[in-house]
């Protein structure tokens, strides 16, 4: 095949994993339904750019520093926002409006990047495993229409981000690898220091970059472990430390306790703010957003994510297949890619919170994997139907889902919904930690404490709200797909739910707002419920909205 043609196809492939990706990018319509994007464009506006490049670099004095601009609480590295205000700022998108929007762009880009990655990954097992030439492509597409990455390129948030970094340091560690066993080492310096930036930007994003260090440090120093050559794995460890500290230093010096490039000592406040964060994710916590996980089995419960939302049944199907045929290889280090995919899923899934974004970075891998698979299953199919059909079952769960951001989103519907049919005297009764509804206001209403332990002061509080309150607006099954399912702490909440849906209450159901992933055959259309999925991956671009009436 010739190096246009090759090109093209993979261009192509960019194109269209880049229109997924940026496919009704303003989903929300400039509401800002995402808690995250919203907390991340806040402290972007506050932010401003040093005067001096040098104050950058001197966590107290940086206005670049989210603790310098009134949020003491950030637990992720600053690099993307970084990255995103200086862009912004000289773009002209520097607005709580528009930057929101332009970090979703950022998002879709770097996860688009990732797709490159992966290509540069199939193709190096091309040339030196002897692949078929096929799988570049396959991987390529594969993960251009994975669901839970188009899902997060639609947010701005640091998963793409870290996906990206952690997936290009890998490369260049297989890159260092391969030059070891061909003895081609010309390059192997290049090979390091770049696996040891993307590294350190990676750590510049998120701490959670750590999981994939014993990954890119055995591809380092395999061959000369085996040979025992101890002095040149010091001197590739070494340097690959010290690089990746230099490019923390950069991405990320709100990380450290000073300016001074020679003391590596950790900001206290960014230990004690991850040390907080640790807490939120334990049983014994109150934490809203902790609730779902109580009713959670572990292992199974992550792994249904991923099979049934992350990807889709069909595909997951060529994942296993093709895991197994490139685990079967037993060489250049495929078992432990293998091994370290298994090892960090177990070790993940059987965490307290055990969300779908944390697992970002298997996809690429999925993706690989999916593709030797099916290159396997292509090979067995001779009629040309059978690989449409393959195709067909592979797009089911992207075109339903990317059907989402064709339509507005649904609690903007029902906020148009409450503006038609509701007198703007009337009391809302909503739900706390959700969205108030309308996007709009101009309605008297409060958000009842329904997270809070079930106490007689917070049912003394619950019960005057419904007293007073008109209409019961539930924007999202944060509460009731929580709590319900954990009804051992939540005994009355729990009741009251099932006392709701059931008709058993002064409040009747009036209305309901769904968006769910939908195949339109034109004639028809099929709508895949997805309800049971975990939270994070309905509330914020397609929650459910139930509007209650008292009617007694």
């Amino acid at each position: 095949m010739c190096r246009m043609k090759k090109n093209g196809i993979l261009v192509l492939i960019l194109l269209f994993g880049f229109a997924l990706r940026i496919y009704g990018i303003n989903w929300d319509q400039g509401y800002h339904l995402h808690p995250d994007e919203r907390f991340l464009t806040m402290v972007a506006n506050a932010e401003k750019l040093p005067t001096s490049w040098f104050d950058y670099f001197i966590p107290s004095r940086s206005s670049l520093n989210p603790y310098n601009v009134g949020y003491g609480f950030f637990v992720y590295g600053t690099f993307p926002l970084t990255l995103a205000k200086i862009v912004a700022v000289f773009l002209g998108f520097d607005t709580y409006a528009d930057f929101t929007i332009f970090g979703r762009l950022l998002s879709a880009l770097f996860d688009t990047l990732v797709i490159v990655m992966i290509y540069k990954i199939a193709e190096l097992f091309e040339k030196k495993r002897g692949f078929d030439i096929r799988l570049k492509y396959f991987a390529s597409f594969l993960y251009a229409i994975a669901v839970l990455p188009i899902q997060l390129s639609h947010f701005f948030a640091v998963d793409t981000f870290l996906n990206f970094f952690m997936i290009a340091s890998f490369y260049w560690s297989l890159k260092l690898y391969y030059s070891f066993q061909t003895k081609l080492l010309k390059n192997s310096v290049v090979y390091i220091l770049l696996s040891a930036f993307f590294f350190g930007c990676a750590l510049g994003t998120k701490i959670t970059a750590l999981f994939i260090l014993p990954l890119i440090l055995f591809f380092h120093g395999f061959w000369y472990i085996r040979k025992k050559q101890w002095a040149k794995i010091f001197l590739i460890f070494f340097s690959f430390t010290a690089i990746t500290y230099l490019t923390l230093r950069f991405t990320d010096p709100k990380s450290f306790a000073s300016g001074n490039i020679l003391n590596p000592t950790l900001n206290p406040q960014f230990v004690q703010n991850l040390k907080e964060l640790s807490r939120f994710s334990r049983k014994n916590v109150w934490y809203p957003p902790a609730v779902q996980w109580f009713s959670k089995t572990p292992i199974l419960f992550p792994l249904q994510n991923i099979i049934f939302f992350g990807v889709g049944l069909p595909y997951f199907l060529f994942v296993t297949i093709g895991s197994y045929y490139f685990i079967k290889e037993k060489k250049g280090g495929f078992v432990v890619i293998g091994v370290w995919m298994v090892i960090f899923f177990l070790y993940q899934s059987t965490r307290f919170a055990a969300t779908m974004r944390y697992f970002i970075f298997l996809y690429p891998l999925f993706a690989i994997f999916a593709a030797f698979g099916l290159v396997k299953i292509l090979r067995r199919l001779q009629f040309k139907l059978w690989r449409l059909i393959v195709l067909l079952l592979v797009l089911i769960w992207p075109v339903s889902f990317m059907s989402i951001y064709s339509k507005k989103h649904s609690r903007i519907i029902a906020s148009e919904w409450i503006e038609n049919n509701i007198s703007k005297t009337a009391f809302l009764a909503e739900e706390h930690w959700d969205d108030f509804l309308p996007v709009d206001g101009g309605y008297e209403g409060v958000q009842m404490p329904v997270f809070d332990p079930d106490t007689p002061e917070k049912w003394k509080t619950i019960n005057e709200i419904l007293a007073k309150a008109d209409y019961y607006v539930i924007t999202s099954n944060r509460g009731y797909g929580s709590m319900m399912k954990a009804s051992a702490r939540y005994p009355r909440m729990s009741q009251l739910y099932a006392n709701l849906f059931e008709g058993k209450t002064a409040f009747q159901k009036v209305a309901e707002f769904t968006s769910y992933p939908t195949l339109d055959f034109g004639f028809a259309q099929l709508k895949l419920n997805d309800d049971w999925a975990e939270e994070a991956f309905t509330v914020y671009d397609h929650p459910k909205v139930i509007i209650f009436q008292k009617v007694k």
